[in-house]
């Protein structure tokens, strides 16, 4: 969340305000963070990766919303088509 943050900041889509808001908004949300890719997870991920012709960091986020069967944001177009293809809703 933070680098898509950051990215829209970079990208004049956000104020320093509007990130510095944003930011906070989300250190308050008691966000579940998953533990980082374990090698049986990394093994899920490549062959996702492949299939979809996605970096190893969007399919890892596809994986995860496979595995917790949640639906997927993404602002990104092919990582969209990837989850859609995939069975998964996209908020």
């Amino acid at each position: 969340m933070d680098n898509a943050l950051l990215t829209a900041f970079r990208r004049g889509r956000l104020s320093a305000q509007q990130l510095r808001e944003a930011a906070d908004l989300l250190a308050h949300l008691g966000l579940e963070i998953e533990p980082s890719a374990t090698g049986q997870i990394l093994e899920q991920v490549l062959p996702i990766a492949v299939q979809f012709e996605l970096s190893v960091y969007d399919a890892a986020y596809l994986e995860l919303a496979l595995r917790k069967r949640l639906p997927l944001v993404a602002a990104d177009q092919q990582l969209a088509k990837a989850a859609a293809a995939a069975g998964i809703e996209r908020l």
